[in-house]
């Protein structure tokens, strides 16, 4: 698995965006954004590094836990 992101800026507002994709196959596992005032944007990188980290323990642990 690989993990890949973007951040852009319009205005005011930021957008963080990360995937997570399967690397056998190119195959988006798990992906989330984030949109926020541009003030906000080093507040929120824990919250963007826990959500993928998040992702990417469900995906190991499976179905079944």
């Amino acid at each position: 698995m690989i993990v890949e992101g973007s951040v852009r800026k319009m205005n005011e507002i930021v957008r963080i965006a990360a995937r997570v994709i399967g690397v056998a196959d190119g195959f988006q596992l798990w992906a989330k954004h984030f949109d926020l005032e541009a003030a906000r944007v080093l507040a929120v990188t824990d919250e963007v590094a826990k959500a993928v980290a998040h992702a990417l323990t469900l995906r190991r642990r499976g179905p079944s836990g």
